[in-house]
């Protein structure tokens, strides 16, 4: 026994338990939207996250294969012009070769070269000296340094 004790309650009848009225379920067709927008079961809803996730996934590599066809088409541009220029520049380069100087020079009725003299190439920041001349020429204060 315990020093503390409850009191006990003396022997009261029963109450009664208060009745309970069934209200008729009404149907909600009131608000149809509402009711189409419920996915009922977890496996609707799992197919449903399965299906967009596939769709997102084909969307990626739609846009990744145009963009690689995109690539593809800009490098092949790019090839096609580096292959111009260089034929280009083989052009221009042969026009000014001194055979063909010399050739060209006797087309036009000119005097022919006694001998042509290939010009280096050099840098613009490079400063030449003066040319060599191998005749005669005055010297003025313009030409002498």
């Amino acid at each position: 026994m315990s020093v503390v004790s409850l009191p006990r309650r003396a022997a009261s009848p029963p109450r009664p338990r208060p009745t309970v009225v069934a209200v008729p379920r009404v149907e909600r067709s009131a608000n149809p939207t509402a009711r189409r927008r419920r996915v009922r079961s977890p496996l609707v809803r799992g197919a449903l996250v399965v299906g967009v996730a596939g769709v997102v996934a084909v969307a990626g590599m739609l846009l990744a294969t145009a963009r690689a066809v995109e690539l593809h088409q800009l490098q092949s541009q790019v090839l096609d012009a580096q292959s111009s220029y260089a034929a280009q520049v083989g052009t221009a380069s042969n026009v000014s070769a001194p055979s063909v100087v010399a050739s060209a020079a006797s087309t036009l009725h000119l005097v022919n070269p006694t001998s042509v003299t290939q010009v280096a190439s050099v840098s613009l920041g490079v400063t030449l000296g003066l040319p060599q001349f191998s005749g005669w020429a005055p010297v003025t204060p313009r030409t002498s340094r």
